[in-house]
This record gives structure tokens, C-alpha cells and sequence, in this order.
């Protein structure tokens, strides 16, 4: 009964596996180019050890199903032949023959109980072997899907921030739960002013670094329920939950402040850098693409307003002529991808 339950309990974490496997490959096919090549060894691997878990489970179960039936029939036979040859004591007058017989049976039949029971035992720890294998096997498939989840959410260059992917996914849940509580919430973009200067001047690496620090600067200046992504390149989104649009402006102003004060030494030059932000609070019939727009479009205003500052959508409108309809298209477009509507 043991033995049936344990197994039904695997069968059922292999389904379980083989689900989480599933959505992996869907968060796979959303994942870019490059990314894609780096996932994919991990991918082959999961694949793999499913099979070996699927493929080592049947056949093992079904083998020790047939040696114990088999040895369950070689026992009863055994006990059946021992009980009717006690028959025989029925033929006998002889009281001393007949202790003789019954005693002489009775040990028989004890040494064939004892060794019955040291063969089941002996099946059941060999069973439990199996199984404690094939759980091994199952936590590390785990172990992989768990550390794949997170390659697919995480940004390839800097640690412990999401990446675009990570953030479509957090705007639909976020904007799904404001809406539905009435909750006020928040979404700050952000980039750096003429980063192109900078890869062009002291190179990638520099940039890189450059990047890294802007983000410590911006997780120094939020929250924990916050949450940062990199969107692409030198442009970054913030995610403010239950938060007004004059408290997101205050973080937006500060950030801004912070990366100007801050000093970038690479090699032997030393890099000031300055941010452009744009500030949008969600309106009760946002979808995610209205919502990334009107921050979007605060970004772009900020640009053109000469930079290192941070503008809210407040200034829309009033200013009919900024930003232009030509930059806000471009910007939009370039940036966006595809976002999960109705996330759950």
C-alpha cells in the first residue's frame, strides 16, 4: 500500500514537472535572440532529465511489481504444500509420530515465513532506493526550471533587477490590482542623458559601468514594494504601487539628483552623468500601453526641456506642442514590445 501511494505521489510530480517545463518553453519563445541561445542549453538539459525520470519510473515499478508477484505465488505454493502434507497426521496413530510431523512442519513453514518477510523487506528498500533516486532527479529538474525562471526575469548585465520582459509582466499584474482596488499607482521612466557620449568615448565598458551605478543609485531611492527594470539599453521604469503622482514626481526629482551628484571613476577619467525622467500615474481606464505612453511621453518633454530633470505627464497639458507627435511616435514604437494584457 506503501509502495502504491509513494508512487502515485511521484506520478503526480512528474505532471507537475512537466507543466512547469511547459510554461518555461512559453517564457522561452518571449525571450530575445541572445537570450534565447544561452536558454536553450538549459532548456536541452531539463528536457533531458525529464525523459531519464519518466523512462527509469515505469519500467522500475513494473519490475519490482512482477518479482514480488512472482515470489508472492512461490510463497503461497510453499505454504499450501507444508499445510497438506500436515494431512498426513490424520493416517498416524502414533501420538509421538504425529508431534513429530506437526513440529517438523511447523518449523518448515516458520524458516519459509522468515524468509518471505526478509525478501519483501529486501524489495522495499531497494523500491525506496529508486524512488529516493528519482526524487533526487526531480528536485534537481527543479533546481534548473527555478534558477531558469529567474535568467528569463532578470536583466543579462545587472544583478538583482529585472530586465523588459520582467517589467511587461509586473506593469499588467500591477495595473490589474490598482484598478481593481482603486489603488493609486505610479510609473517613472527614466534614461540616461548622452550615453552615446560615453561608449563613444571611453567605450562599452564604461558604459556598462556606468549603467550599474544608476541603478544602485535608483534601488538607494525607492521603496521595496518598487520595482526596477531595465527596459533596454540606458533606459530604465520604475513601478510605484499605491503611490500619488506628487510622491512618484519627489522620488523622480531625487533620483535625478542623486545620479547628478554622483561621481563615476573609470581608469582615470571621471564621469558626470544626468538623468532625463518621466512621471505618469494610472487613470482608472489605462491599459498598460496608455499608461507606458503618457510616461513616455513626460520623458520625452524632459528632453526637450533641456535635460537633467524630471517631468511629470502634468506638463502635457498644458504644453500642446511638447513633445512633438513625430518624437513621441518614434519613442514609443522603438522601445515597445508586445505587453501581457489581463495578467493574472
Amino acid at each position: 500500500m506503501t509502495t502504491t501511494i509513494q508512487s502515485s505521489a511521484l506520478l503526480s510530480r512528474i505532471g507537475d514537472l512537466h507543466y512547469q517545463f511547459d510554461d518555461l518553453l512559453k517564457q522561452y519563445a518571449l525571450l530575445h535572440a541572445d537570450e534565447r541561445i544561452k536558454a536553450a542549453e538549459v532548456l536541452r538539459d531539463i528536457a533531458t532529465k525529464l525523459a531519464e525520470v519518466e523512462s527509469n519510473f515505469a519500467p522500475s515499478l513494473l519490475a519490482n511489481q512482477k518479482e514480488i508477484t512472482a515470489d508472492n505465488a512461490k510463497f503461497i505454493h510453499t505454504v499450501e504444500g507444508h499445510l497438506a502434507s500436515l494431512t498426513e497426521a490424520t493416517q498416524l496413530t502414533d501420538l509421538t509420530a504425529v508431534h513429530h510431523l506437526i513440529t517438523e512442519k511447523a518449523e518448515n513453514m516458520r524458516a519459509v515465513v522468515q524468509t518471505k518477510r526478509e525478501f519483501d523487506a529486501e524489495q522495499a528498500a531497494a523500491f525506496e532506493a529508486k524512488i529516493q533516486n528519482l526524487e533526487q532527479q526531480m528536485q534537481e529538474a527543479n533546481g534548473r526550471l527555478s534558477n531558469m525562471q529567474q535568467q528569463v526575469y532578470r536583466d543579462p548585465l545587472i544583478e538583482d533587477i529585472g530586465n523588459r520582459l520582467a517589467f511587461n509582466e509586473q506593469l499588467g499584474l500591477m495595473l490589474a490590482t490598482s484598478q481593481e482596488k482603486e489603488e493609486p499607482c505610479c510609473l517613472i521612466l527614466f534614461d540616461m542623458d548622452h550615453f552615446k557620449n560615453i561608449n563613444d568615448t571611453y567605450g562599452h565598458q564604461a558604459g556598462d559601468q556606468t549603467l550599474k551605478t544608476i541603478a544602485t543609485c535608483a534601488r538607494y531611492a525607492l521603496r521595496p514594494a518598487d520595482f526596477l527594470a531595465r527596459y533596454g539599453g540606458d533606459e530604465f521604469c520604475i513601478l510605484l504601487p499605491r503611490t500619488e503622482l506628487e510622491t512618484a514626481a519627489q522620488v523622480a526629482q531625487q533620483l535625478c539628483d542623486l545620479v547628478r551628484r554622483t561621481s563615476l571613476s573609470y581608469e582615470t577619467a571621471v564621469l558626470q552623468v544626468t538623468l532625463s525622467i518621466g512621471v505618469a500615474a494610472l487613470s482608472p481606464e489605462d491599459s498598460p500601453e496608455t499608461f507606458f505612453e503618457r510616461a513616455d511621453q513626460a520623458l520625452y518633454y524632459a528632453k526637450e526641456q533641456g535635460r537633467d530633470q524630471a517631468c511629470t505627464e502634468a506638463v502635457l497639458s498644458t504644453d500642446e506642442d511638447s513633445p512633438s507627435k513625430l518624437k513621441k511616435a518614434l519613442g514609443f514604437f522603438a522601445k515597445a514590445l508586445p505587453f501581457k494584457k489581463n495578467a493574472a
